[in-house]
């Protein structure tokens, strides 16, 4: 009996185990997202007009040019910001280089000089970027900011390196 059982043994060690079950193919991989569509035109943001001589100066209240140039550049600032805020870029555009025109009033050799000229500045900025977020820049604001240059030899190399680096115009679509 013990013959059998050997001969039992053999064969059942003679087979070969049963292959594994093959594991499922993986997935193919997920395709890849479709790329985004480029924004072909953010909203642009502007500058803020600020008057910081008031921080540099601890003297006597100054009666200059620029007195009188900032209170009504401000007010100038603030018809754009709200022209802006109602979706009226173009608008916006016009009273930022208003704003920069009230600059004009300073004197050579004010006291407060430097600090028109970096206003007006951020004003023309403003007004560059305004006029893109209208879809206007090329149609009307490359020519109102050259005038504007012409106005304004302290800002005028400014102007015009800013018109060369300035953005594509929005397309009406693209300013919400």
């Amino acid at each position: 009996m013990r013959g059998a059982v050997a001969v039992v043994a053999v064969l059942g060690c003679g087979h070969a185990a049963a292959p594994a079950a093959k594991p499922a193919p993986a997935p193919a991989p997920a395709p890849a997202p479709a790329p985004v569509a480029e924004i072909e035109c953010g909203v642009y943001a502007y500058q803020m007009l600020i008057d910081a001589y008031h921080h540099e100066y601890d003297g006597p209240p100054m009666k200059t040019g620029f007195d009188a140039a900032i209170v009504a550049a401000h007010a100038d600032y603030d018809a754009a910001t709200a022209a802006n805020d109602a979706h009226h870029p173009r608008a916006a555009a016009q009273k930022f280089l208003a704003c920069a025109r009230r600059f004009l009033a300073v004197p050579a050799g004010d006291p407060l000089e430097d600090s028109a000229i970096y206003d007006a500045q951020v004003c023309y900025y403003d007004a560059i970027y305004a006029y893109a977020n209208a879809g206007a820049l090329g149609a009307e604001g490359r020519a109102a900011l050259e005038q504007a240059a012409a106005a304004d030899p302290r800002s005028a190399a400014y102007i015009r390196k800013e018109l060369a680096d300035a953005p594509s115009d929005c397309t009406p679509s693209d300013v919400k």
